[in-house]
């Protein structure tokens, strides 16, 4: 297929529309994703953008192959896996800044690394829909072809299965990265202790892998602004060092939980406006300064989940303190929390779906009055 050509049919396939660049006379052209109709073999939607034109794939029976532009090709088989290569080998295509997976049903099938990624490229996201369990890609992630991207910013590769080990080096490289997103995949090993990822890291999602061993908190020091992390449902096995997530003040979401993180938890550090603090079905252990959680401080949290752990003491705060209002999620369960429950911390939760005390040692009498009245 020529361009010309390809154009021609996209146009009855998707919304077009030009914007003039404000600076020079660039001209954009953009597309978004059809959607899928009954009995419609679509299956895919790849977008390559770049600064002149954007281009579209939306069939895994087409191949695009157009040398004087972009050099592309995406290949279908009868299954409608996508098994030949996602890269790049023309000289204009070096320009291109974004490669997108927008759609449905995502991919399935393996990627071939035979070209390289355009040296542009800065964002590269291959992420499928979290419950698309049939449609994944899958192998070993070539990481050395992400080594020439000094301008890349997002790197979004979740909910597939690859695997292998992870080249932290390669990583620590990209000094442009802000969202390094691999979670939901098969990678696994443990984590260099002398880590340094990009100081420009905000976002870090690297849950449900088979990673190991301690965890290096010192890593992120040098990062400047850490807005979400993910460390969840690994064996990562050391203490948590929690005074660092004072550094960053913009910090909203953590989630910790299925790892073999152990010692006390300590919420001091933690940004005001932080939502989810997800720390359940690990081993940590002692009583938790519950003063903290105030919802004169906290003034965003919507999640607390602590299930599953050693922990122990009172559930109590002081001077007639109570929880955030904007609590959703409480959860407690199965731990060794003791003595009177002090109901009144969850007065005005109005907001709260999901209360659970299960399997801890609590004495005393349930205030059915502030139960009734939360869930009206």
């Amino acid at each position: 297929f020529f361009l010309p050509k390809l154009l021609e049919n996209l146009r009855t396939m998707s919304a077009l529309w030009l914007v003039l660049s404000s600076i020079g006379v660039t001209l954009t052209v953009g597309f978004t994703c059809p959607e899928a109709q009954t009995n419609d073999t679509h299956l895919v939607c790849l977008i390559f953008k770049n600064t002149n034109l954007d281009t579209i794939i939306t069939d895994p029976q087409l191949s695009v192959i157009d040398n004087d532009y972009c050099s592309w090709s995406v290949f279908g088989g009868s299954d409608n896996n996508i098994r030949a290569q996602i890269g790049c080998n023309g000289t204009r295509a070096d320009s291109i800044t974004e490669i997108t997976l927008q759609d449905d049903y995502g991919l399935n099938g393996s990627l071939n690394f035979a070209h390289p990624w355009p040296n542009q490229l800065e964002e590269l996201d291959l992420e499928q829909l979290e419950n698309n369990d049939n449609r994944n890609l899958h192998g070993e992630w070539d990481w050395e072809s992400l080594q020439p991207l000094t301008s890349l910013t997002n790197f979004e590769i979740q909910n597939n299965k690859f695997s292998g080990a992870v080249n932290w080096t390669i990583v620590e490289g990209l000094q442009s990265l802000w969202e390094f997103g691999i979670s939901n995949n098969m990678f696994h090993g443990s984590l260099p202790s002398n880590l340094r990822l990009p100081p420009t890291i905000e976002l870090f999602y690297i849950g449900h892998n088979n990673f190991n061993g301690d965890f290096p908190w010192n890593t992120f020091w040098s990062v400047i602004e850490l807005f979400e992390l993910d460390l969840a449902s690994n064996n990562f096995t050391n203490t948590v060092k929690w005074d660092v997530f004072g550094n960053w003040s913009n910090t909203v979401f953590v989630d910790l939980s299925n790892n073999s993180f152990h010692g006390t938890i300590d919420v001091t550090s933690f940004y005001i406006g932080l939502e989810h603090l997800l720390l359940s079905d690990n081993q940590f252990n002692g009583s938790i300064h519950w003063d903290t959680f105030n919802r004169n401080v906290f003034t965003a949290l919507e999640n607390i989940q602590l299930a599953n752990n050693n922990l122990i003491g009172e559930i109590s705060m002081s001077d007639n303190g109570k929880l955030p209002t904007s609590l959703t999620s409480f959860d407690v369960q199965n731990n060794m929390f003791s003595h009177n429950l002090q109901w009144n911390i969850f007065e005005d939760l109005y907001e709260l779906q999901t209360l659970n005390l299960n399997d801890n040692d609590f004495s005393g009498q349930i205030d059915w009055t502030l139960i009734s009245d939360l869930y009206k």
